[in-house]
């Protein structure tokens, strides 16, 4: 059994894929150079080409009090049907993970699932959705996660990684802002102990693979687990995934 203490810290997260000059070996890829700079996108206007501003501002946030002083519109009740077919023997249940999203992922969705445009920030409605901007192969709605090819929404994530579940084995206790994870091996069996230095719990901690907490106050998976939204060294990864690298950080296979 093992034990790590983290603080509650978390990343925002996600993708978008539009083409950007090719990559040198351990060459990082800031923001300004990523998909993430909405100024490279045909429609979106920002006023003094502000990089951060789509997602970011420094007075008046309008989301959960100014965390992250976020600034774009986002819908943190909306329903999507979520990833469910899994081991009850991992997870608990004999028919779900009991999946809930992080308030995380619920923001990288606010651009991804298509319903709400990439520049709708500052309480404005914006004029370009995910599902109408084609990607770097030409397809169109190709950079959304939920969006289909052709333009539109749709809220079915249930054929992607699964989001919203906790970690098997792992348990977390928090006192004083402090939260205490501590995994079981017995009882996540195929997966690998996440309080080691390679993993962190909302971000603090190593970069490979940060948990994300749950509603529900477990710790688990979420889009910031393997994204990150402000280097594109590796795509939005965290990490590279030559030889599946990245999912065998979690998957002990």
């Amino acid at each position: 059994m093992r034990h790590a203490r983290f603080n509650l810290i978390g990343p925002v997260a996600m993708l978008l894929c539009f083409t950007i000059p090719a990559l040198t070996r351990g060459q990082t890829v800031t923001i300004a150079n990523s998909p993430h700079n909405l100024n490279n996108i045909p429609g979106v206007t920002l006023p003094q080409s502000q990089i951060c501003l789509p997602c970011h501002t420094p007075h008046n946030a309008a989301y959960n009090g100014g965390d992250f002083l976020w600034n774009h519109n986002v819908d943190m009740s909306k329903s999507y049907t979520l990833y469910t077919q899994v081991h009850s023997t991992r997870f608990g249940s004999t028919s779900s993970a009991n999946p809930i999203l992080d308030s995380t992922s619920r923001l990288c969705l606010s651009c991804h699932d298509g319903a709400i445009a990439v520049d709708a920030y500052g309480g404005g409605s914006g004029t370009t959705n995910m599902g109408t901007i084609a990607d770097s192969n030409g397809v169109v709605g190709g950079g959304a996660i939920a969006a289909s090819s052709g333009g539109g929404t749709d809220n079915d994530l249930s054929n992607d990684h699964p989001v919203g579940v906790g970690y098997p084995g792992l348990t977390a206790t928090t006192t004083a802002g402090v939260t205490t994870l501590t995994f079981s091996a017995s009882q996540g069996g195929g997966y690998n102990d996440p309080t080691v230095s390679t993993f962190s719990a909302g971000g603090v901690g190593g970069a490979a693979v940060s948990l994300q907490a749950l509603p529900d106050g477990r710790y688990g998976v979420g889009c910031g687990t393997c994204h990150t939204p402000h280097t594109y060294t590796y795509k939005f990864v965290r990490m590279s995934n030559a030889g599946s690298a990245l999912c065998l950080k979690c998957h002990n296979k």
